[in-house]
């Protein structure tokens, strides 16, 4: 699933692949899978949002060219330090909330597609209207049907090499309970599978 909703977040944001990413929650589920494709084709440059030291190291091996703690409440000012005078043409938010005032004007393009910080990306019509800046919402069931459409491709991209299927374990079904406290917790760097009793 994350992978394909990966592939259709790419195909949103219409990528030139010499364009500067912004990618949130850059070392799990669909995050992961965007670090992955991003770096794989050749972005001009790619930062990840990741949270803490295991997660950090995480995108860096899935080929980040730099990583960002978004455990840091100052992590938009870590990131802007990070640009320096170059800024960002494609955010892909996961976490919402307080986002960095980072975006190239008149090209620089976010699409939201989480708020794991509980609330959306605090953007405005007018830092939208000023700036010539684009705020792409990836929901609903017509973007549903998009996802869906992209699995099979997705399947062939992970058969290509070009996407890892990254499972942190493999868990019993009588076990439910303590994958469910895992992920809760956030502690999971793959997606865990539940196993039947046989």
């Amino acid at each position: 699933m994350g992978g394909s909703v990966a592939r259709t977040l790419l195909d949103s944001a219409a990528l030139t692949w010499t364009e500067t990413v912004l990618i949130e929650a850059a070392a799990t589920g669909v995050g992961a899978a965007l670090t992955q494709l991003v770096a794989r084709r050749g972005a001009h440059r790619v930062l990840a949002a990741a949270g803490g030291p295991a997660k950090a190291e995480r995108a860096r091996k899935l080929d980040a060219d730099e990583v960002i703690d978004h455990n840091d409440p100052e992590w938009p000012a870590r990131l802007r330090e990070t640009l320096g005078a170059i800024s960002v043409d494609v955010v892909f938010d996961s976490i919402g909330g307080e986002t960095a005032d980072v975006m190239t004007p008149l090209r620089g393009r976010m699409l939201g597609y989480g708020f794991l910080s509980g609330a959306p990306a605090q953007l405005s019509a007018m830092d939208l209207i000023t700036r010539g800046l684009t705020f792409v919402g990836c929901a609903g069931p017509q973007w549903l049907a998009r996802v869906a459409a992209e699995r099979a491709a997705t399947l062939e991209s992970a058969v290509a090499g070009e996407l890892e299927a990254l499972v942190e374990s493999v868990l019993p079904l009588t076990q439910a309970s303590e994958a469910h406290r895992l992920l809760e917790d956030r502690v999971p760097l793959g997606k865990i599978i539940l196993r039947p009793d046989t």
